[in-house]
């Protein structure tokens, strides 16, 4: 499908600026949360810097796979970030825990 240069460089511009502002928004989130426990209900508490906690939801769309992981989060707030996590489900129980509650939530979900 041949679309021109200018429609090209317009969508270009505009997938830029969603990436940057979604860029702003984990960097936003990482200065503020340190930590996040999620427990077998899927509920998550997540931990300022300054050790203050708050709850948070865990968000369909998170996808746990048996090394990788992105989690989506949403804060009390109303502030939605993303977390990249790496794992090995045969060496680590908490890795192994997360994907047992994810099939929990991902199925209720």
């Amino acid at each position: 499908m041949p679309v021109g240069s200018s429609w090209r460089a317009g969508a270009s511009v505009v997938w830029l600026l969603f990436g940057l502002r979604e860029l702003r928004t984990i960097r936003h989130a990482y200065s503020r949360y340190c930590r996040f426990r999620i427990d077998t209900a899927g509920d998550v508490e997540l931990e300022t810097v300054s050790g203050e906690h708050h709850a948070g939801s865990l968000l369909p769309g998170s996808v746990v796979l048996p090394r990788l992981a992105w989690l989506r989060f949403a804060a009390a707030d109303g502030l939605v970030f993303g977390e990249f996590l790496c794992g090995n489900a045969q060496e680590n129980k908490q890795w192994r825990h997360l994907q047992v509650i994810w099939r929990h939530f991902g199925a209720a979900g």
